[in-house]
């Protein structure tokens, strides 16, 4: 039933909006993504339309068909969008994660990132938490800034769930029994040696692994040489794993270990292994501006800059020809051992057809060519694939006052140009199409003699 012509009553409403999944405001559900554009992700939660995400929320833009976990903001705002969040959610899901970390009291780990009015701020992922000064350490703190940085475990003495506030310790952590078994191992460690250890827990900016009585941070710098986003791409909770030690602190109880320690630096032998002018395969594991980044083993990448990947195609950017994954062979440009930075080139593999471009093309020649391209001042052509030359402006019409090339000419044309001037060295090639054809102004005189009585 409608109460009025266009308009649906409200029993049809819900009965509507119940044919959709069981889904609420204010809560966590997952999608699926299904698009991207210049501003939002789109992703699709089951619910009548699509509910879209700012692009800023997301540290690296996800696939199409990934699985994202997300917060219902609202339904529909002013515009009628469903507008979701990805940090909100992984705030929520964060939260969820110490809240039973607090009823179960268990340890977590964060990040002392900075100092306020009465103590630290620790960095739990996505979630902050405040330490006073009083539970920093057992023995009184007379230089806060020192434990700036500092990886460490914490006791959850506060849970605010409506104000959202969470109060730290860890000082009781350090206190007991505890802190005597963990110095007792200190106190045998040395810098170098390579223990075992299992992965007790693992955040963004590494991983703690449990050595037997003390915790080390592995950071996610030091699990591997090559490029890692998270240390869930290495590493897995429960893995056992060999680390060395690479620092330790008895008296602030800190331990730090590393994993690629263990392996060879793969730029020790870089110049040996690839030489400049050798060709190498790789694999693109990033896309800028400017070019690719290339892996070309674990811990090694060298750039391929967007000029090096063509001698003639102009290239906008890496993504109209490449996609993160694919396959790549390149030939080494340049090495610098200091910088650990490697220049690369594609084009280097196949001739320039510039460079024999004068047994082709011969000034004052006729030659059938495509217009590719129209600019204010004039007409690219194309006279083979991936050569092309101007033909200003001026040189399309003896008789003419051409204001602009798309009053004679338009994109896709095939046209007969002659070569005015042809330069190896510049890479250009200047056209002319009235050249093709004869000057009339030259015959003017005889065919208008002075005198003439003519009808115009």
């Amino acid at each position: 039933q409608y109460a009025s012509e266009g308009e649906i009553t409200s029993d049809l409403s819900e009965k509507y909006l119940d044919t959709f999944s069981d889904i609420r405001q204010q809560e966590v559900v997952e999608g699926s993504v299904v698009g991207i554009n210049d501003r939002d992700v789109l992703i699709d939660i089951g619910f009548k339309a699509e509910g879209v995400v700012s692009r800023s929320e997301f540290k690296e833009l996800p696939e199409i068909g990934e699985k994202v976990d997300v917060f219902i903001r609202t339904f529909e705002d002013r515009r009628g969008n469903l507008l979701l969040s990805k940090e909100k959610a992984d705030f929520q899901k964060r939260w969820q994660e110490i809240r039973d970390c607090f009823e179960e009291e268990k340890l977590i780990t964060g990040l002392i990132s900075r100092r306020i009015k009465g103590g630290m701020v620790v960095d739990l992922g996505v979630v902050q938490a405040f330490l006073p000064g009083s539970q920093l350490d057992i023995k009184p703190v007379t230089d806060f800034d020192e434990f700036l940085g500092v990886e460490s475990e914490f006791k959850i003495v506060k849970f605010n769930e409506l104000r959202q506030n969470i109060v730290l310790s860890r000082k009781a952590i350090l206190e007991g029994d505890l802190k005597e078994k963990r110095q007792e191992v200190l106190e045998q460690m040395e810098v170098g040696m390579v223990l075992d250890g299992i992965i007790k827990n693992i955040t963004d900016f590494g991983a703690f692994v449990d050595l037997g009585g003390v915790d080390g941070l592995l950071h996610i710098t030091d699990i591997t040489w090559g490029r890692i986003n998270h240390p869930t791409e290495k590493l897995t909770l429960g893995d056992n794993v060999k680390v060395k030690v690479i620092d330790f602190d008895v008296e602030k109880i800190r331990v730090s270990l590393g994993m690629k320690q263990l392996q060879d630096d793969p730029w020790r032998n870089i110049m040996e292994n690839y030489p400049v002018d050798s060709v190498i395969d790789g694999k693109i594991v990033s896309l800028m501006n400017y070019g690719v980044f290339v892996e070309i083993e674990e811990g090694v990448e060298g750039l391929i800059h967007i000029s090096e990947m063509s001698w003639v195609k102009h290239i906008k950017h890496p993504s109209d020809i490449f996609n993160t994954g694919d396959s790549v062979t390149a030939k080494i440009l340049n090495i610098d051992v200091e910088d650990k930075k490697i220049s690369m080139g594609i084009k280097q593999l196949q001739d320039n057809p510039w460079d024999d471009i004068d047994s082709k093309f011969s000034v004052g020649q006729d030659y059938e060519g495509v217009v590719q391209n129209l600019t204010q001042f004039g007409a690219f052509v194309e006279l083979e694939d991936g050569i092309d030359g101007l033909v200003h402006v001026s040189d399309m019409s003896w008789t003419k006052l051409v204001r602009h090339p798309k009053d004679e000419v338009s994109k896709g044309d095939k046209v007969t140009v002659r070569v005015l001037e042809l330069s190896v060295e510049e890479k250009r090639l200047s056209l002319g199409i009235k050249q093709v054809m004869d000057n009339p102004w030259e015959a003017i005189s005889e065919k208008y003699p002075s005198g003439t009585v003519i009808d115009g």
